[in-house]
Formats: structure tokens, C-alpha cells, sequence
């Protein structure tokens, strides 16, 4: 159940989506809001502009490409763990190629989860279900 915690408009969790491709953003938005119904849904295609709404918006919820046109996705994770107000935030980093040495430069980066594409919807659901229902927690270390 999703958390009403979040400092999106009306306390809604304000989660932001950072993927390039159009249609895969479009897919993952649908997968966000069925697990989320309530969620303010944020969007980016580039490293500039969610680096911009990281700023605007402080989302507790970032779901990110780790390969982008403009920027290293991994660069966005260890941006947001370095600013104050956003280090608290959840990361479900996301990418099409997937090894045990990336996933491990992913975590490491600072992201909380980590999916190869292409996924399964049920299973990017529950992840969001759970890193959503963990926004306030207190964050483990960065392994």
C-alpha cells in the first residue's frame, strides 16, 4: 500500500522517470501507476532535464535508465546520494545490459535496486511496491 508520506502535490509520492526511449518511458509510467495509482509521475529522456526536476522536485522515488544519450545513469545515482535533500530518496536503476560487474558499479553508485531489461511488469511492480513503502526509512549504507 502506498504511503502517504511523500512530498508530492497533496502528499502524494512524487516518483520521477528517467528513460530515453519514448515508448519504454510510456510502458514504465503504466507499470508506475498501476503500482502506484496515486504517485505523482515525473518525466525525463535526458540526464539534463532529470537532473533539472531532481532540483525542482525532489522525488522520493527515481526510476532510472543507467544508459542515457547525455550522462552515465551511475553518475545520477551518486549525485543524488551526495545532495542532502535527495540522498534519502529510492533508486531502481534499470538497463539492457545486465552482468553480476555492472549490477555491482550500479549498487555501488548508490542504487537501492536493480533491474536488466527487459523485465518483468509484475516483477518491476513489487519492486516499486517495495522501495515505495521504504521512502522515510532510514537507508542501508551503499554496499
Amino acid at each position: 500500500m502506498e504511503k502517504s508520506r511523500g512530498g508530492g502535490q497533496n502528499g502524494r509520492l512524487r516518483v520521477l522517470l528517467v528513460e530515453d526511449d519514448v515508448d519504454l518511458r510510456g510502458a514504465v509510467r503504466q507499470l508506475v501507476q498501476q503500482a502506484l495509482p496515486q504517485a505523482e509521475i515525473l518525466e525525463a529522456g535526458d540526464g539534463f532535464t532529470a537532473g533539472h526536476l531532481l532540483g525542482a522536485h525532489r522525488p522520493e522515488l527515481v526510476v532510472l535508465d543507467v544508459f542515457l544519450p547525455d550522462t552515465d545513469g551511475l553518475a545520477i545515482c551518486e549525485k543524488i546520494r551526495s545532495t542532502p535533500a535527495l540522498s534519502a530518496s529510492r533508486i531502481l536503476a534499470m538497463t539492457g545490459q545486465g552482468s553480476v560487474e555492472l549490477e555491482k558499479q550500479i549498487r555501488a553508485a548508490g542504487a537501492d535496486e536493480y533491474l536488466a531489461k527487459p523485465f518483468q511488469n509484475a516483477v518491476f511492480r513489487d519492486v516499486v511496491k517495495r522501495l515505495a513503502a521504504r521512502v522515510g526509512e532510514p537507508r542501508p549504507p551503499t554496499r
